[in-house]
């Protein structure tokens, strides 16, 4: 969501002693696919990012949901979401679904 209204965050945590590549497939709540993008962790990295959608969508998403893979053999990694009111800095976090 944009900047008047909620922005939503990742944190991805890379559980392994070597870099991984982790993926983030970003969709709207009906589906649609908004884009795709990846991010290098080292070893054992913890890295938030902030309004993820904007890496990828450049309009407001109101509500959407996201992917999360790692290609890379051997790797494991951990995920978490949370989407934070912009105005008052309140925020919560999202469920994860382990497919």
């Amino acid at each position: 969501a944009g900047a008047a209204g909620r922005s939503t965050n990742l944190e991805l945590v890379n559980l392994t002693g070597v870099p991984i590549t982790v993926e983030v497939d970003l969709y709207s709540a009906g589906g649609t696919h908004l884009g795709t993008r990846a991010w290098e962790l080292r070893a054992s990295e913890d890295l938030q990012i902030g309004k993820v959608f904007e890496y990828v969508f450049n309009l407001d998403v109101d509500d959407g949901f996201a992917l999360v893979r790692t290609p890379t053999p051997g790797g494991a990694f951990l995920a978490s979401a949370s989407v934070v009111d912009n105005l008052t800095g309140d925020g919560f976090n999202v469920p994860v679904i382990r497919r």
